[in-house]
């Protein structure tokens, strides 16, 4: 019995390459370990019952984790976590003649400015959304302090 049980863990492991949803791969662990219990001369019982409460504690325990590390959704990544960032204009934004770049963490986008004025170089503004390979801005309106 215990290369049946070695047969579906290889088919589980398979179908977990074939799917990538990391759910089959803790079903084919318990078939190993039931194929140990099996190869012990334990009898179908026990092996069946060990199958199935190792593979309900490993997905109860590490999927959430597994999960989590596979599709980290919290963060924003690539040009999505450019919005609201604070960049510095150095080259004078002017949507007219299609001009303007900014500095956004030490890497130079193009940009527009969000209401189609221009901006003059040296400006704080705040990344709006990004089009393309554009970032569309708007000034930082700078609070002055009353003594």
């Amino acid at each position: 019995m215990w290369m049946k049980w070695l047969i579906l863990a290889g088919l589980l492991f398979v179908g977990e390459i074939v799917t990538t949803g990391f759910l089959l791969f803790w079903f084919g662990v318990s078939a190993v370990v039931a194929a140990i219990l099996s190869f012990a001369g334990l009898n179908l019982y026990v092996q069946g019952t060990a199958f199935v409460l190792m593979a309900i504690v490993l997905i109860v325990f590490t999927r959430p984790l597994t999960k989590s590390l596979l599709n980290p959704k919290d963060k924003p990544s690539n040009v999505f976590a450019l919005v609201g960032k604070k960049a510095t204009v150095v080259q004078e934004i002017d949507n007219i003649q299609g001009l303007g770049q900014v500095n956004i963490s030490g890497e130079v986008w193009k940009a527009e400015s969000e209401d189609g004025t221009g901006i003059p170089a040296d400006t704080q503004v705040e990344i709006i959304r990004v089009e393309g390979v554009r970032a569309i801005v708007k000034p930082v309106i700078q609070k002055e302090v009353q003594e």
